[in-house]
């Protein structure tokens, strides 16, 4: 990438809210149990390595690399946008074929319960033999880390994926879990397990909220520009 060039994920609202990713960037995106991050990722990584072709590395640290490939060959739903407001809706889309997924520039890296020092040891190789523009990493507290309390944990590992987007000179997103809220109200920055020392190392913080009409809301609740 050059000096000022960013990654755009096709996705309107989105590129809308942020202008795209960027370099050295730390992007946090949050969301309650099963509003759909992985696949809002998932539709990200489509529009940016299948579409666009730059080269994505994908730590998928839930699924399998088989089940991966599996959820973008099928496309149970995608994202598209909705002109009229910053909203988003799930819906099916073109089944993509095997070929466009084998041949796009994907690098999926399946280790369940990895290691800080693992994750960033793979993310520096795929940076410099296959030079990835962009990291994804699904999701945050699946990493393992020495630490042994829980939010020393998490602040260890966003500080050093922070710390390793400035090294490898991309944008890493990272996708997180926020609490459960029984009464439908907006995820808040308060929401995100260890708050306070991932709020202070990202630089974009995105939510999903899922709305009563079945639709998602994108709310950006932190945006450092430069």
């Amino acid at each position: 990438m050059n000096k000022f060039s960013t990654i755009l994920s096709r996705i309107t609202e989105l590129d809308n809210l942020v202008k795209g990713f960027k370099q050295s960037e730390l992007v946090l995106i949050g969301a309650r149990l099963s509003v759909g991050k992985t696949l809002f990722a998932l539709s990200m990584i489509s529009n940016i390595a299948i579409k666009d072709k730059k080269p994505v590395g994908y730590f998928s640290l839930e699924m399998n690399s088989e089940t991966v490939v599996d959820r973008l060959l099928f496309c149970e739903g995608n994202f598209i946008s909705n002109p009229t407001s910053e909203q988003i809706e799930p819906t099916h889309c073109n089944q993509l074929t095997a070929e466009r997924i084998y041949e796009a520039p994907l690098y999926i890296e399946d280790t369940p319960n990895i290691s800080l020092q693992e994750l960033k040891a793979k993310a520096r190789r795929l940076k410099s033999e296959k030079h990835v523009e962009i990291i994804f990493i699904d999701y945050l507290t699946l990493i393992t880390s020495e630490k042994k309390s829980s939010n020393k944990q998490v602040a260890g590992i966003s500080s050093s994926l922070k710390s390793l987007a400035d090294e490898l000179n991309i944008p890493i997103i990272v996708l997180v879990q926020v609490k459960r809220n029984d009464k439908g109200l907006q995820p808040t920055l308060m929401d995100i397990r260890g708050s306070e020392s991932i709020v202070g190392e990202a630089d974009t913080i995105i939510f999903l909220h899922k709305l009563k009409n079945g639709k998602t809301e994108l709310i950006l609740a932190k945006h450092r520009t430069s």
